[in-house]
């Protein structure tokens, strides 16, 4: 099966360079994907989740990458992020390792892809976020190496609840390719 998705790439969305190069090792067949939420920490502007234009999710993008690098880190940590429109963003694309998963869990972004559903913690993933993290998982074991395993940001860092809402598509299968 070949899978093919439309990436809005870091041009299109306005994304700050980072703020330094990114080399860090990287080998995510070793592991997969993670996936991740908003989440209630770092509050959107508006009322995000349920926005009609999807043209304000790449404002939401920008916000998301601003706050991250506001709190230390080099760049957006998520390799891709999915709004409830399912549009798929790239944030530090298919070559950066992610900084996202945990830092005290051996592997965690090192092996392992950061997709974050741009949700919050009760918010109930669209059918149009979750087929499109569906196919970007797709796209990213049979074009970017990505290994098998598929888990929940919590799976890798039990001190936190994310992905919220999305962890069921995690468990009951709903994420997982054909």
């Amino acid at each position: 099966m070949w899978t093919v998705v439309d990436i809005i790439p870091r041009s299109a969305w306005g994304a700050a360079p980072p703020a330094k190069p990114i080399t860090d090792p990287w080998s995510p067949w070793l592991g997969g994907v993670a996936i991740h939420h908003h989440g209630n920490s770092y509050p959107w502007p508006w009322d995000s989740y349920y926005m009609e234009n999807h043209a304000d999710c790449f404002g939401q993008v920008r916000e998301v990458q601003q706050a991250r690098m506001d709190d230390g880190y080099d760049d957006i940590p998520y390799n891709y992020l999915v709004c409830h429109h399912g549009g798929i963003f790239e944030g530090r694309g298919p070559n950066v390792r992610s900084a996202a998963n945990d830092t005290h869990t051996p592997g965690a972004n090192q092996n392992y892809f950061a997709v974050m559903g741009m949700a919050e913690t009760n918010d109930t993933p669209t059918q149009a976020m979750v087929t499109s993290i569906r196919e970007l998982i797709a796209h990213l074991r049979q074009y970017e190496e990505a290994g098998p395993a598929l888990l929940g940001h919590k799976d890798l860092d039990p001190g936190t609840e994310c992905p919220g809402n999305l962890y069921a598509n995690v468990t009951n299968g709903s994420l997982q390719p054909p």
